[in-house]
């Protein structure tokens, strides 16, 4: 099962959602930075991100990392959102919807709700990952097919 990222800078909350995540048998991971969630993108289930924690100079390569992602990958990235009074920024919008998959759970949050999310992120990427073994399957026949008539057109051509 691949790990779900987390990235929440400030106080105990990165080690209390690790902690419940694993006690509901989720494997999570822990980043200190946007570097490391990018470094481990290609490899997890989800991420979780607190809101403020999406802010810095290396925003701009998570945003290119996620717009790069193959056409099979929706990867979630499961917000730990800070409760507005009125409508958030757009600024702040306009990030988010650039995640592609954001799903924002406000605070403050209770372990069950964010169990619940992060078992539907997961279930929700091993389908992507199914798709893409699945695609890359076929493409490997067709190209076998494709060679296989190159060298048998090439065959008649010599016969005639």
């Amino acid at each position: 099962m691949l790990p779900t990222l987390i990235l929440a800078p400030r106080g105990r909350d990165a080690a209390v959602i690790e902690g419940v995540l694993r006690a509901a048998s989720i494997p999570a991971a822990p980043c200190a930075d946007l570097r490391a969630i990018v470094a481990g993108m290609a490899a997890c289930s989800a991420v979780v991100v607190t809101e403020e924690a999406l802010a810095g100079p290396d925003l701009p390569l998570l945003l290119d990392t996620v717009a790069a992602q193959p056409p099979w990958s929706d990867l979630a990235f499961l917000i730990l959102a800070t409760k507005q009074a009125g409508t958030r920024a757009l600024s702040r919008t306009n990030i988010l919807a650039k995640l592609g998959n954001p799903v924002l759970l406000e605070r403050p949050l209770n372990a069950e709700t964010l169990v619940s999310a992060a078992r539907s992120a997961l279930r929700a990427r091993s389908r992507q990952l199914a798709v893409r073994d699945l695609t890359a399957g076929l493409e490997e026949r067709v190209q076998e097919r494709t060679a296989a008539l190159t060298t048998s057109e090439a065959q008649s051509r010599a016969i005639y």
